[in-house]
C-alpha cells in the first residue's frame, strides 16, 4: 500500500483562487442567529439536567433547549442547501459537491470536472516574494 491519493484530480492555481473569492462572497447568512439558537440549545438542556430543578421551570428550560436544537439546526440546513445550490466550480460550471451537499467549505476538489478547489496538502503554493 502506497500513500498517494486515488485522485487524480487538476490542480489549478486560477480554479483555486476563484473558488476562495467564490466562497468569501457568499459568507453564512445566519451565523449569529445560528450560534445564539444552539447556546439557546446548550443552556436550556444542559441545565435541565440538573436535580435541583422541578417543575414548570424545568419543563421551560426543555421547552427553550429543545427550541433552540430545532432551530439551530434549521438554519445550518438552510446555509447548507443555499451553499449547494449557488456556488458552481469555477472550471465546468456545476455544482462541485454533487449531490452529497457538503458545507462549501468542506468541499476539496470537484467531482464532475476533477479540479481541485482548494491547494492539496501536498502541493506547496509559491510563495509572492519579490525578493
Amino acid at each position: 500500500m502506497t500513500d498517494t491519493p486515488t485522485i487524480r484530480a487538476v490542480y489549478d492555481p486560477q480554479v483555486v483562487r476563484a473558488w476562495q473569492q467564490a466562497l468569501a462572497a457568499h459568507p453564512p447568512l445566519f451565523r449569529r442567529a445560528t450560534t445564539v439558537a444552539a447556546i439557546v440549545a446548550v443552556v436550556g438542556l444542559g441545565l435541565n439536567c440538573a436535580p435541583v430543578l422541578h417543575g414548570a421551570f424545568a419543563l421551560v428550560l426543555l421547552g427553550s433547549g429543545l427550541a433552540g436544537a430545532l432551530l439551530a439546526g434549521l438554519l445550518l440546513a438552510l446555509d447548507h442547501e443555499r451553499h449547494a445550490t449557488d456556488l458552481y466550480c469555477p472550471h465546468c460550471g456545476r455544482n462541485p459537491s454533487g449531490l452529497q451537499r457538503q458545507a462549501a467549505d468542506w468541499i476539496d476538489h470537484c467531482v464532475h470536472c476533477l479540479y481541485w478547489l482548494k491547494t492539496p496538502p501536498w502541493i506547496v503554493p509559491p510563495t509572492d516574494d519579490a525578493t
